[in-house]
């Protein structure tokens, strides 16, 4: 797979890579609003953003959730690859699992965004990106599994 390779009028199916965290506390799961200066502003999502030429996937997730919510974290590994269409371009988003680094200061709202932690079993209550929402589903789904399983 080429990451460089980015959408364009001249090259429309080549999806621009994405990488999105996965930081979770226990049964909780860290989600950010879009900004309100960004498009499809009144979305959550799971933070990150696109892969910069020259980055490795553990790199742009790195730089994204410094930038976005001022943390260190660790990427652990990719947990989901999904390709969404919008109507102006096709995105790859790697959902990357990720902890924060031991001297990580707590999050805090950068970039004009907001964040919370909410229970996994209730993302589906958020109005989540559509290219995130699969993954969210699946997060609540398993989720009612692991409760399933406890009990």
């Amino acid at each position: 797979m080429n990451q460089e390779t980015k959408y364009s009028k001249d090259n429309p199916s080549a999806p621009v890579e994405v990488c999105a965290a996965v930081i979770r506390q226990g049964s909780r799961t860290l989600i950010c609003g879009r900004a309100k200066t960004s498009p499809l502003y009144g979305y959550w999502e799971f933070p990150g953003g696109k892969v910069e030429k020259g980055e490795t996937f553990a790199q742009c997730i790195q730089r994204e959730i410094w930038e976005e919510l001022g943390m260190k974290i660790l990427p652990l590994d990719t947990v989901w690859v999904l390709e969404h269409c919008y109507p102006d371009k096709k995105v790859r988003v790697r959902f990357i699992r990720c902890i924060p680094a031991p001297d990580s200061p707590p999050p805090q709202a950068r970039d004009q965004q907001d964040f919370k932690w909410i229970e996994s079993g209730k993302l589906n209550q958020e109005r989540m990106l559509p290219a995130d929402t699969p993954f969210a589903e699946f997060l609540v789904k398993s989720e009612k599994f692991r409760i399933s399983c406890n009990k």
